[in-house]
């Protein structure tokens, strides 16, 4: 914190300025000060104290926070002093109980006083949606946590990027606010879209599937009754949607559709309304990063449709060698045929596709390699026990 904010902190919160001025009551100075008893005192059969701000904006509940008084705040939480009131400073008591670090004691007074953890708003179709959405939610009497307080939200778009520290960090603050909070995170449309933006830029989806829920707003009259369970959501009509979706972001090649998608838990192993496994339509198109990200979610990479094709085929025949190699780092098979009787090395061959083959051919060579080493290992073992045995 710079000296000019440090004074102006300590002009509007710190007991020893706030003596010399008369805007503030004495109920505010033992709040300031941290005397409980004369606290719990002066709150009794008088609400509207609560409520009062000085000519900074300031109430009971901010000067108790800001002087880090954790049982005063909590007693003034208890009795429902308003979380979301802010300064002059544009700042409420949840700013300032993270101000020393998101874990702090204070901080986990405040927060478990919160309802839900909301995650960031961006700029974009669902903006506007997204802010009402947060007021209609306030004005209802529920109190919001959001992911502004542990940072700037790191980029989860990539799911090979390099983990960085900052991006660690900042989902453990994010599970800890989860935790801490009294429900969980709230996702604040059942849009499709908005989930796999969710997904893709703020990491909501990450958190536990039992700690996630939904704000529907037409769903029901009022915005505490519209609120559901995300399990249940994602159980319903929407996973029709959802497995569309995932077939379309497959047959396209797009990577960052695909992960928010798996991280909505949508079946890797769903398959198009002809029966074409999401993997197979992965392969016609040939992006690697798309494959790659069905194999790391389980979608089996020796999956095969109703003509006996493997994703391996498919790639063969569609002549992409990233594809194939991708697929082979994966362990498919080699040898798995068609209905028809066909292996990849016959379409490689029939097609002419010499980079294809010559992947193929290496590949098999390497597995003939290793196959042979490890008999030659295990012969090697059994004679080592077989002469000891003698």
């Amino acid at each position: 914190m710079s000296l000019v904010k440090a004074t102006k902190f300590n002009r509007i919160f710190h007991p020893e300025f706030l003596q010399s001025r008369r805007d503030i009551t004495a109920l505010e100075m033992a709040c300031a000060l941290g005397k409980f008893e004369e606290v719990v005192e002066g709150i009794k059969g008088d609400e509207s104290v609560l409520f009062r701000k000085n000519r900074d904006g300031n109430t009971l509940l901010l000067f108790a926070v800001a002087n880090n008084h954790t049982q005063i705040a909590d007693v003034l939480l208890q009795v429902k002093c308003n979380i979301n009131t802010q300064n002059s400073m544009k700042l409420c008591a949840l700013d300032y109980s993270v101000m020393e670090s998101i874990r702090s004691p204070m901080a986990k007074v405040v927060l478990s006083n919160c309802d839900y953890v909301i995650g960031d708003i961006f700029e974009g179709p669902y903006e506007r949606q997204s802010r009402r959405t947060i007021v209609d939610l306030i004005e209802d009497g529920l109190t919001l946590a959001s992911t502004t307080l542990c940072g700037r939200t790191p980029d989860f778009a990539s799911l090979f990027e390099k983990e960085s520290d900052y991006r660690k960090e900042w989902l453990s603050n994010f599970r800890f606010m989860v935790q801490t909070v009294r429900k969980g995170v709230l996702l604040l449309s059942d849009e499709i879209t908005y989930l796999e933006r969710d997904a893709l830029f703020c990491g909501a989806l990450e958190i536990p599937i039992n700690n996630r829920y939904l704000y529907s707003a037409e769903s029901k009259p009022t915005p505490s009754a519209c609120i559901l369970k995300f399990s249940n959501f994602v159980k319903g009509n929407v996973q029709n949607t959802l497995t569309g979706r995932l077939i379309k972001a497959a047959s396209a090649g797009t990577p960052m559709a695909m992960q928010g998608l798996l991280k909505a838990r949508v079946d890797p192993l769903s398959e198009s309304f002809r029966g074409e496994p999401a993997l197979l339509n992965a392969c016609h198109n040939g992006e690697p990063q798309t494959i790659k990200c069905l194999l790391l979610a389980k979608a089996g990479v020796n999956t095969t449709n109703k003509d006996g094709y493997s994703g391996l085929h498919v790639a063969t025949v569609r002549n992409n060698p990233e594809a194939v190699s991708v697929l082979l780092a994966a362990k498919a098979d080699l040898f798995v045929r068609t209905h028809k009787g066909n292996s990849v090395l016959d379409f490689a061959k029939h097609e002419s596709h010499g980079r294809v083959l010559e992947i193929l051919q290496q590949a098999r060579a390497a597995r003939k390699d290793a196959l042979k080493d490890k008999v030659k290992v295990s012969y090697a073992v059994e004679s080592k026990q077989g002469f000891s045995a003698c």
